[in-house]
């Protein structure tokens, strides 16, 4: 037995050595260290709003809309002051029977006998050539006066043929359409330049008949003295002794 007051010494302990430095490594933690919470919002220098303050609703006010959908806005915008057109019934549509008897209608002198809205190149440029200003010299007042006419006709069919082949963008006639309009304008001017000759021909004529020379030439006995000398030369014809054919 131990009496009391005596001390039992304990066995010596295993002590291994640690270096100094690594001594702290060994330490029981006191505090738990929780890892670092990296944030997902991004940085912004503005001031924070509450959810209070924040705008509430889509921010995109076109979205839903559709116009192959035909979706339409999703909210009622209000800015209608008149109410919307109603769609035409169809017995109040105008139907084919009521545009009957307009066959003679002047519009449709912009228009060929076909009454086409286009044709095809190779029809457009079947056309003849210019009058020259020796064939229309020939022509009196009143055909050539037709001949512009018609000129301006052909020339508004082809710009007819040639605006709605520009509207549906068609992608050819332009060349056949500017010859054949390149035509009828020169024979439109060379009109133009035969009548304008016409008409200084006969100034100069007005002026020439008010010459002292052209009054002696054209007076009354100068007339006479052609009429004698026509007298004589039948006299003379008559008076000339006729030969018997020799046996």
């Amino acid at each position: 037995m131990i009496a009391p007051g005596q001390f039992v010494s304990a066995a010596p302990a295993k002590v291994s050595s640690i270096p100094i430095f690594l001594a702290p490594a060994f330490l029981k933690p006191t505090q738990t260290v929780f890892p670092a919470v990296v944030s997902s919002r991004t940085f912004s220098s503005s001031t924070t709003h509450s959810s209070s303050n924040r705008r509430s609703g889509e921010a995109n006010k076109k979205r839903g809309e559709s116009a192959i959908r035909r979706t339409g806005p999703r909210t009622t915008q209000g800015r209608w002051n008149f109410a919307l057109p109603e769609p035409a019934f169809r017995e109040r549509v105008a139907q084919p029977t009521d545009y009957l008897g307009t066959a003679d209608h002047g519009l449709w002198q912009f228009f060929d006998s076909t009454k086409k809205s286009m044709v095809e190149p190779h029809i457009s440029a079947q056309h003849g050539r210019a009058w020259t200003r020796e064939e229309l010299s020939r022509k009196s007042f009143e055909d050539l006066h037709k001949l512009y006419w018609v000129c301006i006709k052909h020339k508004n069919q082809t710009l007819t043929l040639e605006r709605e082949r520009v509207r549906r963008r068609a992608g050819y006639g332009e060349a056949e359409a500017e010859e054949r309009i390149a035509e009828i304008k020169k024979t439109m001017s060379r009109i133009r330049k035969v009548l304008a000759d016409r008409q200084m021909a006969f100034e100069e004529a007005q002026t020439m008949l008010h010459n002292e020379t052209l009054k002696e030439i054209f007076s009354s006995d100068g007339e006479k003295d052609e009429d004698n000398n026509e007298s004589w030369v039948e006299d003379s014809y008559d008076q000339a002794p006729i030969e018997q054919p020799r046996p």
